[in-house]
């Protein structure tokens, strides 16, 4: 595949001269983090509108990363990272210009009529204060000039509340945002503290039909299949294992075959989903994708015996909350794989939120043309 012949039909007249400029955590080795970024940006496209995505990579977390990966190093990991590489230079459209500070992006990237910033945890308390010398704004697109209009779609915090301090140094920069949205409950509450205005919208992953995905995996020659796609993160790896252990006895009478692999390509991980049988899960993203594929799935706690916002906030949606396999809930396992999900009303659900999330999108890209 040529690089981009996937997105950008350049010579398509119907799509604007607006150039949209956006900015999220494209360059993180994490799955979802990277699809998010796609679909947003072939949202944009979609509807006909041009979108780079901003190659902004600050050097003080390239730096720790580096130093990290040194000290840990993996093949596995390595490959992984590999394998990131060649998705984002196939299926995103980047700037050429690298960023390395806010410096930088204050001087020479002003070129877009309109800036998005999100999904992902860009807000994150953690991001303002590490990774530049300095309190760093710039997922706040505190770069972008005041004429310019500045747009949030699902941005996340990352967390139920945030400090005085930041609340007083991202106050204003939010205030010359034209429209906001972020991805949870927890960061509508958060806005309104700041007596601001702003809207729970979906993950840019359920912008996009599903058969965009169904696009990118339908050259994957090897058509392995899974009873269980096991995806877990944050070192949960042993409650993931033994729930598998449960289920496989439950159902497959212990002969399961069982996906536990973290260095798949992004395409194969999708593909891999959707060849399930049953998803289990403490990632959003990968809770994602068992939304779309009609997975039936167990979402296991993040951190502790809590269930992230993020998650529950989709869960609450679509009535499906009970698939939280929260502390002493294990004698639920069982219960859980015999339910079978009402999948007409969690895609109703869901399509609802969507057209909710496209209208102001939409809206607000049109009301500042």
């Amino acid at each position: 595949m040529k690089k981009n012949e996937f997105k950008y039909p350049y010579n398509n007249p119907q799509i604007r001269k607006e150039r949209i400029g956006l900015i999220t955590f494209h360059w993180a080795i994490n799955y979802g983090a990277i699809l998010q970024a796609f679909s947003l940006q072939q949202f944009l496209l979609n509807h006909g509108y041009y979108s780079e995505i901003i190659n902004y990579v600050p050097k003080k977390i390239l730096l720790k990363d580096r130093i990290s990966r040194i000290r840990r190093f993996s093949i596995s990991e390595t490959i992984k990272e590999f394998r990131f590489i060649q998705f984002r230079n196939s299926y995103l459209k980047i700037t050429k210009t690298r960023y390395k500070t806010n410096r930088q992006l204050k001087n020479k990237c002003q070129n877009f009529s309109h800036y998005i910033c999100g999904s992902d945890q860009i807000w994150n308390e953690w991001f303002i204060y590490n990774s530049e010398n300095k309190p760093n704004l710039t997922y706040y697109l505190d770069f972008v000039k005041e004429d310019v209009y500045r747009i949030s779609y699902a941005a996340s915090f990352g967390t139920s509340s945030l400090s005085n301090r930041t609340k007083s140094i991202i106050q204003s920069e939010l205030e010359k945002f034209s429209m906001i949205s972020v991805r949870e409950n927890s960061g509508k509450k958060i806005i309104d503290g700041l007596n601001l205005e702003s809207e729970v919208v979906v993950d840019p992953t359920l912008l996009i039909d599903k058969s965009v995905y169904d696009n990118m995996i339908s050259d994957l020659k090897d058509k392995e299949t899974f009873d269980i796609f096991l995806f877990t993160l944050h070192g949960e790896d042993k409650k993931g294992a033994y729930v598998c252990r449960e289920i496989s006895r439950d159902l497959f009478r212990d002969t399961a075959k069982i996906y536990k692999r973290k260095s798949d390509s992004i395409k194969r991980w999708i593909y891999s989903i959707k060849n399930s049988k049953i998803v289990i899960t403490n990632s959003f993203h990968c809770l994602m994708f068992a939304l779309i594929y009609h997975k039936p799935f167990i979402v296991l706690p993040v951190e502790g015996n809590e269930i992230n916002d993020r998650i529950s906030t989709v869960l609450k949606i679509i009535n499906q909350t009970e698939r939280c396999l929260l502390a002493n809930m294990d004698n639920k396992i069982a219960l859980l794989i015999q339910e079978k999900i009402d999948w007409n009303f969690v895609d109703s659900q869901i399509s609802i939120q969507r057209q909710k999330s496209i209208d102001l999108l939409l809206q607000s890209l049109e009301n500042t043309r």
